[in-house]
């Protein structure tokens, strides 16, 4: 599990040359993000100094890591001024390798954006657990266990004082309290105000329950309320479109991406798409084997939406993947609400798209 703490050291972390190599894996194809790794290694360059951080991230692919149900892996390694941070993923992630100064953090930033950090407390009359739910991952703290005994009010204080301190060590954005109904309202009187205002009653938590059935409970509920969530912004889309403040459809979605007017991009999850890419400006397409303003023949991109996530990355939109049915699956299956402040007449993008093909009249269609 990536901590808040391990999430500050990576944005804090600079080295004078540029020595941090960043890896991003889609881990859901099973055994083919080996190959994948060793691809991107093929592509990007490397000094022999980095060496050490390239076999490393060798090994750990080869013989530490499991992806199991993580969709996804963020590496970051520089071994020449102490950094290695390994974090599994719940979403899928684009593939990417780069050495740079700092770590390439845009992709894992976006998806710790759209998960809270629960703190989980277990009570019962003679032992309370204190334990951490982040991003699909659980950690027990075994070390603050308290064996209680004798009068509870006492029990109860070291109870809160420890939950308070670990909190705000650890960032916990949501409390969890797992006990019996009375034994819970009686020590949620005890906590500080700060956790009674983020704090979740779940009767459901047994204080005996193992860490995977725990881990399984609070992920049901959040990907209840993602589901929610996912509707909401679908249909905030639907009605941004009908305004003219959205766009639904791989065209024209990539069109007002390119043009810079996306502020959220949403896209069904597993949602690919071939197409092709001018070499000398970048600029992506559905098709056209001849980019006529470069004078330039396109190649092709195995995964179009990949690369416009990579965009949206690199313009600092907000991207949201959609895993359950929605009216989006109907519509294109992805589409993007555009920012008012770089494009405030927002129709214009609808009409120019309507009017004609995008880029049609830069692209030589194939024959």
């Amino acid at each position: 599990m990536i901590s808040s703490k391990h999430l500050n050291e990576l944005l804090g972390f600079k080295t004078p040359t540029p020595a941090v190599v960043s890896l991003y894996l889609d881990v859901d194809c099973q055994r083919a993000y080996r190959a994948q790794w060793r691809n991107l290694q093929a592509r990007i360059p490397h000094s022999k100094d980095l060496d050490d951080d390239f076999a490393r991230m060798d090994r750990f692919l080869e013989q530490d890591f499991d992806a199991g149900s993580f969709k996804g892996l963020a590496l970051f390694s520089s071994k020449r001024f102490g950094l290695w941070r390994a974090c599994p993923l719940p979403q899928a992630v684009v593939n990417r390798l780069s050495v740079d100064l700092k770590p390439y953090l845009k992709p894992l930033l976006s998806l710790t954006d759209q998960y809270h950090r629960f703190g989980v407390v277990m009570v019962e009359p003679k032992k309370a657990r204190f334990l951490e739910v982040f991003m699909g991952q659980i950690r027990e703290y075994e070390e603050m266990a308290i064996g209680l005994s004798g009068p509870l009010t006492p029990n109860l204080k070291v109870i809160t004082e420890k939950l308070d301190g670990l909190t705000r060590n650890q960032g916990f954005q949501r409390v969890i309290v797992g006990a019996a109904a009375d034994l819970a309202m009686t020590l949620v009187n005890h906590l500080h105000s700060s956790l009674q205002n983020n704090l979740i009653l779940d009767s459901r938590l047994e204080p005996r329950m193992p860490v995977s059935k725990i881990l399984e409970t609070i992920v049901d509920s959040e990907n209840a309320a993602r589901k929610v969530r996912e509707s909401v912004l679908v249909h905030h889309l639907l009605d941004s479109a009908a305004a003219r403040m959205g766009v639904l459809g791989l065209e024209k979605t990539l069109a007002a991406l390119q043009k810079g007017q996306v502020r959220l991009l949403l896209l069904r999850d597993g949602f690919t798409k071939m197409g092709r890419r001018c070499p000398a400006c970048g600029l992506l397409s559905l098709g056209g084997l001849k980019y006529v303003k470069c004078h330039q023949a396109t190649e092709a991109v195995f995964s179009l939406v990949g690369e416009m996530i990579q965009k949206a990355l690199d313009l600092n939109c907000e991207i949201f993947r959609i895993f359950n049915d929605s009216p989006l699956d109907n519509l294109g299956r992805i589409g993007a609400e555009l920012n008012a402040e770089t494009h405030p007449a927002a129709q214009l993008i609808l009409a120019q798209t309507t009017a004609q093909p995008a880029l049609a009249d830069s692209l030589c269609p194939a024959p």
